[in-house]
């Protein structure tokens, strides 16, 4: 088993396990959410297979199954799934375990402005970079 594999399992065992949980109850969700993770997997997939032609970045092959499909190993197709199912599920865990947790809107506002800034720098100054 590949170590790209092994990282995609430990990444989403514990998710789908506790996703039935008696308390959270996330397989109920299921029917909305898989759907809409297949949507915007295909779109990042689209523009892995693109990046991966145009030689932008490639794939080790050192920690990979042989198994590809359009250039792309299986392990990183997989990868659009679990990581949004397993960032998902953890969204919904501190949702339905800590439901009095929220940030002040004042925080919210700063934190928003600060990441924003940083993404607009990270843009300007890489503008001659393909990706």
């Amino acid at each position: 088993m590949s170590l790209y594999t092994i990282i995609l399992l430990a990444s989403i065992s514990i998710p789908f396990l506790l996703s039935f949980d008696k308390k959270l109850q996330f397989y109920k969700q299921w029917k909305y959410l898989l759907p809409s993770i297949v949507a915007i997997a295909l779109f990042y997939i689209a523009n892995d297979i693109y990046f991966t032609k145009i030689g932008v970045w490639g794939f080790n092959t050192d920690y990979l199954s042989s198994v590809f499909l359009f250039k792309l190993p299986i392990e990183e197709w997989l990868f659009f799934i679990a990581i949004p199912y397993a960032s998902i599920f953890l969204h919904d865990v501190l949702h339905v375990y800590f439901p009095r947790f929220r940030l002040p809107n004042y925080i919210s506002r700063r934190l928003t402005i600060f990441f924003f800034v940083i993404a607009l720098l990270v843009l300007i100054l890489n503008l001659d970079k393909a990706y």
